[in-house]
């Protein structure tokens, strides 16, 4: 209610029945599916945007990636909370914040199996799935302007901050916000506390601004 806007949940195909490219694959085609048919659900076809948190967060940013490489439907956002941006993670964060903030290495590992065992190290810099490998300076300039939070004490707070970083020197317009007092997860948090609520009440501001 807060942004304003139509919201479409993709029901994409889970790990781990279905592994990578599956998920991403589906959202790029839910993707096509609003922009084909955005009269009948009441939505602008020049003024769409895609956004997730976390692993959503991930789809969101190699669909935005793929719309490009593949000549989709202009976007005119990507929403990014906490997203997971590269694979082949190595932070200070993940070493930080990796036990005891809810989201652990652990889940994380687990997830990683799940979703792609069959790849390879090289194989996991697919910019579907590893954004922060893609070659942003193709793409710049056809890229949908991005609204990035992390949390602070997140294992995937680095990641998600050095895409910004990577997408900022690309030239690409970055809107970054760092909640620093909040974990993983608060995006889900809208009924208890202060913090959480309110975190989740400006980024629902930046997409309205974003789209209107």
């Amino acid at each position: 209610l807060g942004a304003g806007c139509v919201v479409v949940s993709v029901d994409y195909r889970l790990a781990p029945e279905a592994k990578f490219p599956g998920p991403a694959e589906d959202c790029y085609a839910a993707t096509l599916w609003v922009a084909e048919h955005a009269a009948e659900i009441g939505v602008a076809r020049n003024n769409l945007a895609v956004g997730g948190d976390s692993a959503g967060g991930n789809l969101a940013a190699a669909v935005c990636l793929m719309v490009k490489d593949r000549g989709g439907p202009p976007l005119g956002m990507q929403l990014l909370v906490y997203p997971g941006t590269d694979a082949l993670r190595d932070t200070e964060s993940l070493r930080l914040f990796g036990e005891g903030f809810y989201l652990t290495q652990g889940f994380i590992d687990l997830a990683a199996d799940a979703y792609y065992p069959h790849l390879s190290q090289d194989e996991r810099r697919d910019p579907r799935l590893s954004p922060a490998y893609a070659d942003l300076d193709a793409v710049a300039d056809r890229l949908a302007p991005v609204f990035l939070c992390t949390a602070g004490f997140d294992p995937l707070r680095d990641e998600g901050e050095a895409y910004a970083d990577l997408l900022e020197k690309a030239g690409v317009t970055v809107t970054r916000r760092r909640f620093d007092g909040l974990i993983h997860s608060f995006f889900n948090v809208t009924g208890a506390g202060r913090s959480g609520p309110a975190a989740v009440a400006e980024i629902a501001d930046a997409v309205r601004a974003g789209l209107h």
